[in-house]
């Protein structure tokens, strides 16, 4: 049985994306980022203050939709 945040999807992403992924996940420790292919939205699961979803246009959106949430 694979976990909520199974590394899957990051497998099947472009290299990009991948590029993109870790940058978000680097800079925010904890953080799972990822572009819904479905949705051509980027997501990230914000572990604190308090945990929940965050979703932006853009990579450099979503770092700024992440921060908020790390302040």
């Amino acid at each position: 049985m694979r976990g909520p945040f199974d590394r899957t999807a990051q497998l099947d992403a472009t290299p990009l994306h991948r590029t993109e992924i870790q940058r978000v996940e680097s800079c925010f420790p904890g953080t799972h980022a990822w572009f819904g292919h479905h949705t051509r939205r980027w997501w990230a699961y914000v572990p604190r203050p308090e945990p929940g979803l965050v979703e932006a246009a853009n990579p450099d959106a979503l770092m700024d939709e992440v921060a908020k949430g790390w302040r």
